[in-house]
């Protein structure tokens, strides 16, 4: 498993520049005096996607021969990192299988079918649904994409905070959402090289905690999971991700769903934006660590907005 350097991060910016526009980095006043800190929302969601995935799936591809992207792609996914292959795979004009969980947002599978991809119902957890995936590459000689253990799916993912820091250099904080881990790792890798100084805060649910537990205790470990966000839910840490950040984080805090929901609504009350759950983690975290936080210049990632009407309306009456 071979771990992604700064340089590739670089070579990924040069790669996605020729399919993705940077996206926005937008201060909001409400926010700010909401935080009683300077408060700059990394727009994901308005990625071709509605999420940050995408920057991973197009460079993943991207790297590969001809020969290999014409077996085409099979992964397993909770929702935004399928669309991102299914989206990258689209692109390249090959073939696609996600392989979803039992219960997966019917939002993100209708969207990862509308990309013209396989979708196939297997497990209750996204790692059920990897051995399915895994059985399934095997048996029609597909790639296998895990959704975090990937060195050029880690360095696309990077760029978004490059474009963070391109903008902000002097920021104190960075607030990411934490499922599989691929965003927190790829902070980790651009922070450690453009700025040490800036303070990585990871956010999980507390609902799904086995990116932070493994992270706390120094080991891989498994834990089921509960949540309602479905982009926070895997119930255990990965190795790549966990290897990446596990020096670089200064905190990793969990959140509850409801706090998830909260935030939320408070993207729409005070930004008028919609986020997903998961998209909403990170300002949850800026909610609950606001005490430290007093007149800091403060990142936060909004990674993704694929929320279905019913979770929208549960939010909204928080």
């Amino acid at each position: 498993m071979e771990s992604p350097t700064f340089l590739d991060v670089l070579d990924a910016k040069r790669i996605l520049r020729d399919y993705l526009k940077p996206t926005p980095l937008i201060s909001y006043p409400a926010l700010d005096k909401f935080t009683d800190s300077n408060i700059f929302v990394k727009r994901e969601d308005l990625q071709p996607i509605s999420s940050f995935k995408i920057r991973g799936g197009i460079n993943l591809i991207a790297h590969l021969e001809q020969h290999q992207i014409t077996r085409g792609f099979v992964t397993a996914s909770t929702g935004n990192h399928g669309q991102s292959i299914a989206y990258a795979s689209k692109l390249f004009s090959t073939s696609c299988v996600i392989v979803v969980p039992h219960g997966a947002n019917p939002l993100k599978v209708e969207a990862i079918e509308n990309l013209g991809a396989e979708v196939i119902f297997s497990g209750e957890a996204i790692e059920e649904s990897q051995k399915q995936a895994l059985k399934i590459a095997h048996e029609r000689n597909m790639n296998y994409v895990h959704p975090a253990n990937e060195r050029f799916l880690i360095a696309g993912v990077a760029t978004e905070t490059l474009e963070i820091l391109g903008s902000v250099p002097d920021l104190d904080f960075l607030f990411v959402p934490v499922g599989a881990g691929s965003t927190a790792a790829g902070a980790s890798l651009v922070v450690e090289n453009i700025n040490p100084r800036v303070k990585i805060i990871g956010v999980q649910s507390i609902q799904a905690p086995a990116a932070q537990r493994s992270w706390s205790t120094n080991n891989i470990v498994s834990v089921p999971t509960a949540t309602t966000a479905e982009g926070l839910a895997t119930s255990e840490g990965y190795e790549l991700p966990q290897k990446l950040f596990e020096n670089s984080m200064h905190d990793f805090i969990l959140v509850d769903d409801a706090e998830l929901n909260s935030a939320v609504r408070l993207f729409v009350e005070k930004c008028h934006v919609l986020s997903e759950l998961a998209g909403a983690a990170a300002l949850a975290g800026v909610i609950s660590y606001r005490k430290h936080l007093q007149n800091k210049k403060v990142a936060i990632i909004l990674s993704g907005s694929n929320i279905t009407v019913n979770q929208l309306q549960k939010a909204l009456l928080v």
